[in-house]
Order: structure tokens, then sequence, then C-alpha cells
């Protein structure tokens, strides 16, 4: 702003017009959730009606968990409108990240 000012200040000084201020402007980013089985009866118009634009939605974790809500969700979001997406809750300590991964894509995971 400060620099503006002086360059408004600068211009005038030389005779010409002044330069206004330009107000910066505001982004807005797109919202949204992180869905897992702890949320099993999502009502996905009404997410979509709070301008919720996406939904990250757990399928897997570790090993040996598949999420028993994922495919009614990830539908579910798709129906209503949203961007969608599937998650992996890793466990580091139990397998390695290849073995997880290769978990996450047999059961769901996109």
């Amino acid at each position: 702003m400060k620099y503006l000012v002086s360059l408004a200040l600068a211009l005038a000084v030389a005779g010409a017009t002044p330069v206004t201020p330009v107000t910066p402007v505001k982004h807005v980013y797109p919202q949204g959730i992180d869905v897992s089985s702890y949320q099993p009866n999502v009502n996905w118009a009404t997410v979509k009606k709070n301008d919720i634009a996406f939904a990250y939605i757990k399928a897997t974790e570790g090993t040996s968990y598949i999420s028993p809500t994922f495919d009614s969700q990830y539908t579910g979001a798709a129906k209503a409108g949203l961007i969608r997406g599937g998650y992996h809750f890793a466990h580091p300590n139990v397998s390695s990240g290849a073995i997880q991964a290769k978990y996450f894509i047999a059961h769901g995971g996109q």
C-alpha cells in the first residue's frame, strides 16, 4: 500500500492521473469433509446444500480393516454431485507402505 501511495504521489507530481489502489481479491476455496464408518448415515443432499464440494471416505486401515460403509458412502457422495475419493489409514509400524497400498487398492481404494 505504501508503494501505491508513493507511486500515486510521483505520478501526480509528474502531471499524470493518480492511481487508485486495488482492493485484494478474497479467494474462496472449495470445502470438503472426511467421512468414515463413525458417520454411517450421511445425508449427502444436506452435505451438498451446505456448500461442501468434496468428500474423502475411509476405505481401509492397516492390512486387516475394510470399512463396512465405504461403498454406500462413496456411491452416496457421487449421487449428490460431490467429488469424492477414498483413503487408507496407515499403520507404518505393522507393515510396509507398499503392502498397505496393495491392500487399499484391493479393497476399494481409488
